[in-house]
């Protein structure tokens, strides 16, 4: 037995007090980057990079634990 699921949408323009009402209530989101050609760089590309920071951040947590650091490098003092 095959299932059908039918949708119905309604789409209607939303009205410019409405999105400027939103658009105030989110406030705003800055984006800094210290890239020298900023023409070249969109600001869409500068937040997806941000947004994956994170990522990255958890993955290499690791090599910030200081037994993991200390167990590699640091027993001497010549080493440091």
């Amino acid at each position: 037995m095959e299932t059908v699921y039918t949708l119905h949408v309604d789409i209607a323009p939303v009205p410019p007090e409405v999105i400027e009402e939103q658009e105030r209530r989110m406030g705003y989101f800055v984006l800094a980057t210290n890239h020298q050609d900023v023409a070249e760089l969109p600001a869409e590309q500068v937040l997806r990079e941000y947004k994956q920071q994170s990522s990255v951040e958890l993955r290499f947590k690791f090599l910030k634990d200081p037994m993991f650091v200390y167990s590699l490098f640091l027993k001497t003092p010549e080493r440091l």
